[in-house]
C-alpha cells in the first residue's frame, strides 16, 4: 500500500512562488523545472531517480474543471499507442492531483507552424500520416477526440521527424458502438464540423473534418475559417466555404484534394481516418490534372507512382495585409474562408492560438441551427428522400458537385442582433437535403 498523502512546499525557483508537491511523487521522482502553466494546471519536468527517465507531471486542482481531467484519466488509462500520449500513473490528493505523463520535449505543433510560418508539403504529410494513424487507432477503439487542433499536438522531442502525440482529452468520448451517436456541442469554434453547428448527432468523422482543418494550417500558416464574428465563422464552416491563397500555400494538387475530401460537409461522404490514411497524398501516389472539357474543369487522375513527388518551391510567407490575388479551392471554392471580411477587401490572419477558454458556446450554435432552419422552411423546400450512404465514386461525385455549386452570401440580421451570411435558397435546399433539417 502506497503511503499516505502529504503536499510538501517546494521552491524550484528563487524568484517563484513555492509549489505544494505530493511526497510520494518527490519520493519517486526528482524535480527540475517548470515547463508550463496553464488557467487550471502547472506542467512540472521531472526524472525517475531510479531509471533517470524523463517525465511530465500535471499539476491539477481538484475543485478546478476536475470533470474533463476525470474523463481524460479514464480513457489514457485504456490506451496505448505510440502516436497517443502516454500515462504513467497519477498521484491523488484531497485538493490536487498530479499526472505523471510521457514527457514530450518538442512541443505544441501550433508552436512549429508559428516558428516556421508553415511546413514543407513533406514535413505536412508526415505529420498527417502520424496523426491519422494515432486517431485511427482511437476511432477503432470507440474514442472520439472533439478537439483536435495544433495546440493539443506535441512532439515527442526537437528532431523534425519526432513522434507526433496527440494529447488532451478532455472533450473525448468513448461510445459504446461504432454506430452511437454523440449530441454534445462542444470543440474550438475554428475546428468544429458542420453537423455539430447543424445540432446533428454525430460520430467519429467530426476528427477527420479536423484533420483537414489542421492539413491547410500545416500548408498556409493560416486558417482556412476565421472570423472575428462567430454567426460568420460558423456560416463559413457548414458551407466549406474557404480559400487556397497562392501566396500562403505551399502544397500541391493533391494535397488539396486530400484537404478537400477531409472539409466535405456531409459526414456520409467525408473519408474516415482509415480511409484518409489510403488517400493518394498520404501513401506516395501522385495525382496529375488533366484537362477534361465535357465537365469544364481540372479531373484528379491517379498515376501509381510511389513516393514521386513534384519539387515545392520555396515561397516567401506574406505579413497579413489586403488580398487582392487569390485562388479558389480546385472545386471552385467560395468567396470567405480563412479571413476576416470587410466590405471591400479580406485581410489574411496567421495562424493564433485557442485559449482554454476558446470553446463553442451551445446558444450560438442553437441559435445559427434555428435561424438555417426557418430559412429552409421560408423556400417551401418538398421534404428531401432519406440520405443514403454512398460508395467513394459516389461520394467523390457529391464532392465536387456540392465545391461546384456554391454561391455568394447576402447578409442579415439574427435575433440576437448579430450579422450573419445567409444562404442562397439554392445552398438551403443543398443543406437541408444533405442534413435533413426540414
Amino acid at each position: 500500500m502506497p503511503p499516505p498523502s502529504n503536499l510538501e512546499q517546494f521552491q524550484l525557483l528563487p524568484d517563484r512562488p513555492a509549489i505544494r508537491l505530493d511526497s510520494r511523487l518527490v519520493c519517486k521522482y526528482e524535480v527540475l523545472s517548470v515547463v508550463g502553466k496553464g488557467s487550471f494546471s502547472q506542467v512540472l519536468r521531472v526524472q525517475d531517480r531510479i531509471t533517470k527517465r524523463y517525465f511530465a507531471v500535471k499539476l491539477v486542482n481538484t475543485d478546478q474543471d476536475f470533470g474533463a481531467v476525470n474523463n481524460e484519466l479514464t480513457i489514457l488509462g485504456r490506451v496505448k499507442h505510440p502516436f497517443v500520449i502516454r500515462l504513467e500513473e497519477v498521484f491523488r490528493s484531497p485538493t490536487k492531483l498530479f499526472i505523471v505523463m510521457e514527457m514530450a520535449s518538442g512541443g505544441e505543433m501550433f508552436d512549429r507552424v508559428v516558428a516556421k510560418g508553415r511546413y514543407t508539403e513533406c514535413e505536412a504529410r508526415l505529420a498527417i500520416k502520424m496523426l491519422l494513424t494515432g486517431l485511427d487507432y482511437l476511432h477503432r477503439n470507440l474514442i472520439t477526440h472533439r478537439d483536435l487542433k495544433p495546440e493539443n499536438l506535441l512532439y515527442s522531442d526537437t528532431r523534425p521527424d519526432a513522434r507526433l502525440l496527440i494529447t488532451d482529452f478532455g472533450l473525448a468520448k468513448q461510445t459504446k458502438s461504432q454506430d452511437e451517436r454523440m449530441t454534445e456541442t462542444c470543440g474550438t469554434p475554428e475546428y468544429i464540423a458542420p453537423e455539430i453547428l447543424l445540432r446533428i448527432p454525430y460520430m467519429n468523422k467530426v476528427d477527420c473534418w479536423a484533420v483537414g482543418v489542421i492539413a491547410y494550417i500545416l500548408m498556409s500558416g493560416i486558417m482556412p475559417f476565421d472570423d472575428d464574428c462567430r454567426s460568420r465563422l460558423y456560416t463559413h464552416i457548414i458551407t466549406a466555404n474557404y480559400i487556397y491563397y497562392p501566396q500562403f500555400w505551399s502544397g500541391s494538387e493533391q494535397a488539396k484534394h486530400f484537404v478537400d475530401s477531409l472539409l466535405e460537409t456531409s459526414p456520409d461522404f467525408r473519408p474516415s481516418a482509415q480511409e484518409a490514411l489510403h488517400h493518394h497524398w498520404v501513401t506516395g501516389e501522385r495525382l496529375i490534372p488533366i484537362n477534361n472539357t465535357s465537365l469544364g474543369r481540372k479531373q484528379i487522375n491517379q498515376i501509381d507512382i510511389r513516393k514521386d513527388w513534384i519539387d515545392e518551391k520555396e515561397r516567401d510567407i506574406l505579413d497579413g495585409g489586403d488580398i487582392t490575388d487569390y485562388e479558389t479551392n480546385e472545386n471552385g471554392g467560395g468567396t470567405g474562408g480563412a479571413m476576416q471580411r470587410t466590405k471591400s477587401s479580406r485581410s489574411v490572419r496567421s495562424v493564433t492560438r485557442s485559449d482554454h477558454g476558446h470553446r463553442v458556446d451551445p446558444r450560438e450554435v442553437e441559435q445559427l441551427a434555428e435561424d438555417l432552419q426557418r430559412l429552409a422552411k421560408q423556400q417551401k423546400q418538398p421534404p428531401p428522400p432519406h440520405h443514403q450512404k454512398h460508395n467513394s465514386s459516389s461520394s467523390s461525385s457529391h464532392h465536387h458537385q456540392q465545391q461546384q455549386n456554391r454561391q455568394k452570401h447576402s447578409t442579415s440580421q439574427n435575433r440576437s442582433g448579430l450579422v450573419v451570411f445567409i444562404l442562397k435558397p439554392m445552398e438551403i435546399a443543398k443543406k437541408t437535403k444533405n442534413y435533413g433539417i426540414i
